[in-house]
């Protein structure tokens, strides 16, 4: 009787030590998928200088080929979102306006740049989501990310 107690304990063990480390490796995998469509998001709007039609359905068929999740409620208003952004010196709530008007599950901001008149620059939002069949969403992070200064010509 003694053996069965400690093999049953020792089975629950196994099956609660392989639930964590499942969950940390589907942790990881999802916190690199945002960072790296944030990372591609910021590469178009680089590319293109600003955001625009073009960047736009670029960045939509990057997140349809990467299966980035869409939105089904709008995450851009968080408090977390725009606390962080008043945290980085964004203080002023029109610049606070999300550009990105899809499906998508991302923010996009066009901050103007302090530094120079004329120049901006983006802050992009992506989100970690940590989904389960049965109960639905239950965490959801935000990644941030920045591109370079846009709109200053660079000729000396």
């Amino acid at each position: 009787m003694r053996e069965a107690i400690g093999g049953s304990l020792l089975m629950n063990l196994v099956v609660i030590f392989t639930g964590i480390v499942i969950l940390f490796f589907v942790s990881i995998i999802s916190y690199s998928k945002a960072y790296g469509v944030k990372n591609r998001i910021i590469n178009v709007l680089e590319k293109y200088e600003e955001f625009n039609v073009s960047a736009q359905n670029e960045i939509n068929a990057d997140l349809r080929n990467v299966g980035y999740k869409a939105t089904t409620s709008n995450q851009c208003d968080s408090d977390r979102v725009k606390n962080h952004l008043r945290e980085i010196g964004i203080t002023n709530s029109s610049e606070l306006t999300n550009l990105n008007t899809n499906a998508f599950n991302y923010c996009l901001y066009k901050i103007e740049s302090k530094s120079s008149h004329g120049s901006f620059y983006y802050v992009a939002v992506t989100f970690v989501s940590f989904e389960f069949p049965l109960i639905g969403d239950i965490l959801t992070f935000p990644v941030y990310g920045e591109t370079r200064i846009l709109g200053k010509d660079y000729n000396y």
